[in-house]
């Protein structure tokens, strides 16, 4: 659409999107974010659907994960260098990571979720003939997405292969 304006006006000239179309478009993008992100069905969770304080029974318990709440958070709004959350399993980690992924797909911002064993096994799995996805691909999507979230980092990997891959991922990312 041409905006229809006096000819020194600034949209004399221009072409807009129909509002239909922007949305339609904004609508295609966040799909295609939501499926570069990998999430699946931890697209469900948000700062605005998970407890602010947990699950945990313990005073103790909840002033951590509210803290850990709060500094993903603030972290999602503005990802910039590095949050590492730690914690016993089941503490609500991942849900926290998913939170901080969704909000930024929200706002536009490519973002990569993986769980480190499924990264490990994709790319060992990269290396076979029947691999839809070559190794060098996979490898240069997670070492340069704008926001990589990286879930499970201090479980166990198996091979000096696997613990190689890793720091070549974060030394490039830092």
């Amino acid at each position: 659409m041409t905006p229809i304006v006096p000819t020194g006006h600034p949209d004399f000239g221009t072409i807009k999107a129909c509002v239909c179309r922007e949305t339609m478009r904004d609508d295609e993008m966040a799909q295609r974010l939501l499926a570069y992100s990998n999430l699946g069905y931890l697209s469900k969770y948000s700062f605005e659907n998970i407890a602010e304080k947990g699950k945990t029974q313990t005073e103790e318990n909840e002033a951590t994960f509210s803290s850990a709440f709060n500094k993903s958070s603030d972290f999602a709004i503005d990802p910039k260098g590095w949050l590492v959350l730690s914690g016993p399993h089941g503490s609500g980690k991942t849900h926290l990571a998913a939170a901080i992924a969704n909000r930024c797909i929200s706002v536009g911002k490519p973002t990569f979720f993986i769980y480190v064993t499924d990264l490990i096994d994709h790319l060992r799995y990269s290396f076979s003939p029947e691999s839809e996805l070559a190794y060098r691909e996979l490898f240069d999507q997670v070492k340069n997405s704008p926001i990589l979230i990286l879930d499970g980092l201090s479980s166990r990997t198996s091979t000096p292969w696997a613990q190689e891959k890793l720091i070549q991922i974060l030394n490039h990312r830092a």
